[in-house]
């Protein structure tokens, strides 16, 4: 069998997504449907976020280490057992632990294939294309996230209807689990590590549109360009967990009649789409425009974006908002991704994008406790009101010294 080239890490990466998308409107579903009561469910998905965040660093190291390709398929290894868990247990500990195992698996895979992907690329056709591949690794997630969430949801809609909806919820765990299998064949016998993980950064090309003279900050393994981007990570993690509890909630006030509340999932769908769409505009914009420019300035539209929509009482004004604010949000990471990529040397890459992960999920625990605290005093429009006002003002932050740092490089 022939690889794909470069690396053929874009097809496992798609189906491990949609994988993993199956799950996400109806997991909850799954481990009530185990025997955890509504208070128990906490204690299930805990467990996964706490496995991630003590798995995610190890994982990044391990995947330089061993190698990219292999850490991705003991990631499918580890997915593959909390599925077949879940499939074939009733027991609530049996699920607690199918949470560890699907938390370990997310951890383990975090970067592997990304970081084998982009390298690959680099490697072949130089830093030029470096917006390119990020955009189309990022693309190929979401629409596997959006079209595995879209099946998974399908499959739930369907089961309120059926004689039994724990059938249902069956076929959607061994649909993951077909899925999880392919990824896991097509990574062993498609995908090649074209270039092993090494410190020496020679082999890439410095000629295309990122070039040497749009990169303000020297070649250096832990540069002054990472601080603000890792700032910027945390930032975005804290700015995504204030939304994403709230909104449903919110947005089905708005709505008020039951018979419109398929509009849920049709703006659940829909924020996946416009992401995309985000990314692919900032392809476009990064022909223009150095990353450490767009996303501080992506970040300032994303902010003023939640502070309308904190004003919206409409549901169409909040459904247009929301949307145009997440393509706010597919422009930045995008341009944030490419800018810690293209100071991340190649034998760190998958420990670098562990640490972007993490570094998100992290900001996005301490929001969570903070707005948990905020909500109840200030209400939804509230919090997200007093929220995008810090956002901006660190955002801004962010973006004065990321100027300060071109215009004193410029200077010497």
């Amino acid at each position: 069998m022939t690889p794909q080239k470069p690396g053929g890490g874009l097809l496992p990466i798609a189906l491990e997504s949609a994988a993993r998308g199956i799950l996400i409107p109806i997991l909850s579903l799954i481990l009530l449907s185990k025997g955890l009561t509504l208070s128990g469910l906490s204690v299930g998905l805990g467990a996964c976020s706490a496995a991630i965040l003590i798995f995610e660093l190890p994982g990044g190291l391990l995947s330089d280490w061993i190698g990219r390709k292999r850490m991705f398929l003991t990631a499918q290894i580890s997915y593959l057992a909390a599925l077949v868990l879940l499939l074939v247990s009733q027991s609530p500990a049996a699920a607690v632990v199918s949470m560890l195992l699907y938390g370990i698996a997310r951890a383990a895979s975090s970067g592997s294939l990304d970081a084998l992907t982009i390298d690959a690329v680099m490697a072949v056709y130089g830093k030029g294309h470096l917006a390119r591949i990020t955009v189309r690794i990022g693309t190929v997630r979401t629409a596997g996230l959006a079209l595995g969430s879209l099946a998974g949801g399908l499959l739930y809609q369907n089961s309120l209807s059926s004689v039994s909806q724990e059938s249902n919820l069956f076929f959607a765990l061994l649909a993951a689990l077909i899925l999880t299998i392919s990824a896991f064949i097509t990574a062993l016998f498609f995908t090649k590590e074209l270039c092993a993980p090494t410190s020496d950064n020679s082999r890439y090309k410095h000629s295309d549109s990122v070039s040497r003279r749009h990169r303000f900050i020297p070649d250096q393994t832990f540069s002054k360009a990472l601080i603000p981007c890792f700032a910027s990570i945390s930032l975005m993690g804290m700015f995504i967990s204030m939304i994403e509890p709230y909104w449903q909630p919110h947005f089905s006030e708005l709505l008020g009649q039951a018979s419109l509340l398929w509009l849920l999932g049709l703006l659940g769908f829909s924020y996946f789409i416009v992401s995309i769409l985000g990314a692919a505009a900032a392809e476009l914009l990064l022909k223009q425009q150095v990353p450490e420019r767009l996303f501080p300035a992506s970040h300032l539209l994303t902010g003023s974006c939640l502070i309308l929509l904190s004003f919206a009482r409409h549901p169409a004004m909040f459904f247009v908002l929301y949307l145009l604010l997440y393509f706010f949000v597919g422009i930045g990471d995008t341009a944030l991704t490419v800018a810690l990529n293209q100071e991340t040397p190649p034998s760190l890459r998958a420990t670098i994008l562990s640490i972007q992960s993490f570094l998100f999920q992290l900001g996005g625990l301490f929001s969570l406790f903070l707005s948990g605290l905020a909500v109840k005093p200030l209400g939804i429009p509230g919090l997200w009101f007093a929220g995008a006002v810090l956002f901006l003002i660190a955002a801004g932050g962010i973006g004065i010294y990321l100027s300060f740092c071109r215009k004193h490089h410029t200077q010497k």
